[in-house]
């Protein structure tokens, strides 16, 4: 099947971000904001082999944390000593010192069964209150996609529902991708929405144009 024109251009506008020669979100946001809206889902309904790339400090918020290693070490510790019935007090005394932030038992228990120790600890780490608001709509595209088809893992899916409140201003988007019906208050959760539409429905909620 030949590949339509646009998407071609995109392919080429990855060529260029690999090259150095631009980077790659300014490349792909160049490219994308000039497809139509039916090239746009074709892409990311995963018709065409287009590589989107989300930065790397939004892609995955911890991987050059140098804490990394020991914090999920502990995770796992107080997971263990929970699971056995033991006392996990110091253990969680240091990842609290770790993370700079208090860790509570009853944060424990509300993880414990939902969440893997590893991504229990790497919650730890990760500055909410510094999330960044630079992401751009190919981005938050890209995100969007990826948590409709659970192509990231439970870190990411929290922190970049996270993201994508912070940067289209629309604080109820988790409810517009899992329970539409909530969202748009007519109980219809069986709407499937693109994720073209589920981005520009959060930003003309939240008061953002989309470019």
């Amino acid at each position: 099947m030949a590949v339509p024109r646009e998407i071609a251009r995109l392919n080429e506008s990855n060529e260029l971000a690999e090259s150095g020669t631009r980077s790659r979100p300014h490349v792909f946001q160049c490219y994308f904001s000039r497809l139509s809206h039916r090239s746009r889902c074709s892409i990311l309904r995963g018709r065409a082999k287009v590589r989107l790339v989300v930065r790397s400090h939004i892609e995955n918020p911890t991987q050059e944390d140098t804490r990394l290693d020991e914090a999920v070490a502990l995770g796992c510790e107080i997971y263990r000593l929970h699971e056995a019935g033991r006392d996990y007090s110091v253990s969680l005394q240091r990842l609290s010192a770790l993370s700079g932030r208090s860790i509570s038992k009853l944060s424990v228990l509300s993880a414990f069964g939902s969440v893997s120790p590893g991504t229990f600890a790497k919650r730890q780490l990760v500055a909410w209150d510094q999330l960044p608001t630079d992401i751009t709509e190919g981005e938050m595209l890209e995100m969007i996609e990826r948590i409709c088809t659970v192509k990231c893992d439970e870190l990411q899916t929290e922190y970049w529902l996270e993201c994508l409140r912070a940067n289209t201003g629309d604080a109820n988007i988790s409810d517009l991708i899992f329970w539409p019906g909530e969202y748009f208050r007519d109980g219809n959760n069986s709407r499937r929405l693109l994720p073209s539409e589920v981005l520009a429905t959060a930003l003309r909620s939240g008061g953002r144009t989309s470019h």
